[in-house]
């Protein structure tokens, strides 16, 4: 009897991943249970194994090499030969380095017994494949056609494709095409993507794909004005932070506010002063466009704001132009909580928790005192692709508030994908700033950094619950040189 089944790459389960194999010896000795590769093993693809089993169990095969694992898979098989189809991917669908891996299989019966299968093989090559097609909003208007607009990462250089068809029905009203390429992070506008050809106003169903993998478009609902939404006018806002310890409602309450911003560059500053007047004491600076502010008070042209500080992570109340502030809406499908105290990241989706993760926030240094992550009330801002610093390499970048970022822990950049280093500070403060995410998946629904960069769009609520007495404490240390 030979059965196949499917493995692909899931985004909220357990289920781990990939082989390509070129030769296959057994494990010490003779073995009747053993695994055989169909073709070449391509990332993206349609790859096939075929497992024969002596007997029922629950089949697993993990990939490896000297620096970790990348995927374990896991699949109960019936006694006799089971083709196994996969993606050849990674944890959450990354894309594998193009090199040998090893591939430890097993196979455990119902009684306890234990049949175990080893060979080498190659991932030869990553197929064409659109890692995340991302819209800012769902809405656009044609007087401000460039304000909306969607990211792309793809893996090869290719073409994509956008369609936009009445949700009322009827074929694609509106085709356009555009290049990508890999080394970077596509952003195309409404504007940049039709040209001249604007849409007419409607709703419509936005369907992304790139023009070899159309089986793999992504959709989303788009609604098209004529004008420009007026934006709120600014008023006192109430509290906008959650209490440390509440309840799942409130802490979505929030995150769910709109969100009251700096009019200025995401790398620009804006200070906060002593008083509502130019020449006034500064109490330190706010980063343009993600970072949430609460407005206490309102005079006549000033705002009076609470908010913390970029040079030491403090917490301020002071005056800035009321002139400079916007009210924006932040996306509501996710939402983002760090805290600080316990250095975990927790991921709502709706409402709901989805996922808890470690990370590492910013340590501060002497004379360094803004590599202490800042607390408060964000709002992500673009994707970012990798960079590499002091021998370290750091993917899955999203900025989210001037220039800090949220990205996956760092590993070496010597080809060795040694993740050691990173994973020694999670759990602790280990960064200049920046907010480190685990790279191995989450315990409840198999969530890590890939998957958070595949799937958090623009403007996603970030809140950060500060700690003030270590914050201030550690800085008191480093003044006194102890």
């Amino acid at each position: 009897m030979h059965r196949r089944i499917k493995i692909h790459a899931a985004v909220c389960c357990f289920l781990f991943f990939l082989f390509s194999f070129a030769t296959a010896e057994p494990a010490g000795g003779e073995s009747e249970f053993r695994v055989e590769r169909i073709g070449q093993m391509r990332g993206f693809g349609q790859n096939a194994f075929l497992v024969h089993a002596l007997e029922d169990g629950v089949f697993s095969v993990t990939i490896r090499d000297a620096n970790g694992v990348y995927r374990v898979i896991r699949e109960n098989v019936a006694k006799g030969d089971t083709e196994l189809a996969w993606d050849a991917c990674g944890k959450n669908g990354e894309p594998l380095a193009e090199k040998y891996y090893i591939f430890d299989f097993l196979l455990k019966t119902e009684e306890g017994k234990e049949y175990s299968y080893v060979f080498e093989s190659s991932i030869v090559e990553n197929l064409q494949h659109l890692q995340f097609v991302l819209p800012s909003g769902g809405k656009a208007s044609l007087e401000k056609p460039d304000d909306w607009f969607v990211e792309m990462k793809a893996i090869h250089e290719g073409t994509v494709a956008m369609e936009l068809t009445p949700e009322d029905g009827g074929k694609a009203a509106y085709t356009w095409f555009r290049n990508v390429h890999p080394g970077r992070i596509e952003h195309f506008t409404l504007g940049k993507m039709a040209g001249k050809n604007l849409p007419e106003p409607g709703r419509y169903r936005a369907r992304f794909y790139e023009i070899s993998r159309e089986d793999e478009a992504t959709e989303f609902s788009l609604e098209i004005t004529e004008q420009e939404e007026e934006a709120p006018e600014v008023t006192v806002t109430g509290d906008i932070m959650p209490e440390r310890g509440a309840d799942d409602s409130d802490i979505w309450a929030a995150m769910m506010q709109p969100s009251v911003v700096v009019d200025i560059d995401y790398l620009e500053h804006q200070k906060i002063l002593a008083a509502p007047e130019e020449k006034a004491e500064s109490l330190g600076t706010l980063h343009g466009q993600s970072q949430g502010l609460q407005v206490l008070e309102i005079s006549g042209e000033w705002a009076r704001i609470g908010a913390w500080n970029h040079e030491e992570g403090e917490y301020v109340e002071g005056w800035v132009p009321l002139g400079r502030l916007k009210v924006v809406e932040p996306n509501p499908e996710y939402g983002i909580l760090i805290d600080k105290k316990d250095q975990s990241l927790t991921l709502y989706h709706h409402g709901q928790r989805i996922e808890r993760l470690l990370v590492s926030t910013g340590k501060m240094d002497k004379g360094h005192y803004d590599r202490e992550t800042s607390a408060g009330c964000f709002l992500t801002g673009l994707h970012r692709v990798d960079f590499s610093t002091q021998g370290s390499k750091y993917d899955f970048v999203i900025q989210y508030d001037g220039g800090n970022l949220l990205h996956q822990i760092p590993y070496s950049s010597d080809g060795r994908r040694d993740f050691t280093k990173g994973k020694t500070g999670l759990g602790q403060k280990a960064s200049h700033a920046c907010i480190r995410i685990q790279d191995e998946p989450g315990e409840e629904n198999g969530i890590n950094a890939y998957w958070i960069w595949t799937h958090i769009p623009y403007r996603t609520r970030v809140i950060i619950l500060d700690d003030p007495e270590e914050r201030r404490a550690e800085k008191q240390r480093l003044e006194s040189g102890n």
